[in-house]
């Protein structure tokens, strides 16, 4: 797998354990190089901006460093890491982090996050699900750990001209029902697996049938309850040029009226151009 290291020299000390968001703004205009990095995004019941996040703004290199990471504690253990880095450069961006505990739901010894173009990709070390491993260099997968929980490995996303690596992205109740419908017998019975993880007190929570039973148990929200993205990574790339119609030899064309010889004018003279022609094969 082709992994983007960068070999521009860090710049900044490391900032305390605390969650913060990097001001940031759009790339400059008159550019096609533009990237961005950030390691943790957080929505849903509550909402943390890309943290930490850098940009590179007219192709110049941007690094941004945690010393360590430590949000949510109440749900079950949180989200905590050692080491959090992001990086900016041109068209090439990354994303790490070292010692990573996600909700008690993925641990992980090292993940990096990166794109380089429209390259991109995710690598993990000793990376554990649910207490199961999975692979170091891990295409885009998406699992259904449970009815209510999904977890999307390496995704990409495509738009503007632009490659999008999410590295993790942990959803819990990602269906989209009303809060009014009925959970299905499977949904009931990963219900206090999920309050465990999140730390709620299972003798505390009136009976659950429903949607919207599940998420005031859980906080409340819209959507999915939580969504945690561990590794973002965004990339410009040079998009080729559309592909124009070739045109139909045995299409049928109407032809034009015969132009009376009295009004036709002198052809003028060819002319010789010269013209480079791509080879193609």
């Amino acid at each position: 797998m082709k992994t983007h290291k960068f070999g521009a020299v860090a710049v900044g000390a490391a900032t305390a354990a605390t969650v913060f968001v990097l001001g940031s703004a759009v790339a400059a205009a008159g550019t096609d190089e533009r990237s961005s990095a950030s390691l943790l995004t957080v929505g849903g019941v509550v909402s943390i901006s890309p943290t930490p996040y850098a940009e590179s703004r007219d192709g110049k290199h941007d690094y941004q460093e945690l010393a360590s990471l430590g949000v949510l504690p109440g749900l079950g253990g949180g989200i905590r890491s050692a080491l959090v880095t992001a990086e900016a450069e041109g068209n090439k961006a990354e994303a790490t982090v070292a010692k990573l505990d996600v909700l008690k739901l993925v641990t992980a010894d090292a993940v990096t996050t990166w794109c380089d173009g429209d390259e991109g990709g995710l690598s993990i070390v000793n990376g554990r699900i649910l207490g199961v491993p999975f692979s170091a260099d891990q295409p885009p997968t998406t699992l259904d750990v449970s009815p209510l929980l999904k977890l999307e490995l390496n995704k990409h996303t495509v738009a503007d001209g632009a490659l999008k690596v999410e590295g993790l992205k942990i959803t819990v109740l990602p269906s989209a029902k009303p809060k009014a419908e009925k959970l299905d017998g499977a949904e009931l019975a990963a219900v206090p697996d999920l309050l465990k993880a999140f730390g709620v007190d299972l003798a505390k929570v009136p009976l659950i049938s429903t949607v919207g039973d599940l998420v005031d148990a859980l906080g409340g929200g819209s959507g999915g309850v939580l969504t945690v993205t561990i590794g973002t990574a965004i990339c410009s790339f040079d998009a080729p040029a559309p592909e124009q119609p070739a045109a139909d030899d045995h299409e049928e064309h109407e032809e034009a009226p015969a132009v009376p010889a009295a009004h036709r004018e002198e052809a003028p003279a060819p002319v010789i151009v010269e013209h480079s022609l791509p080879v193609t094969g």
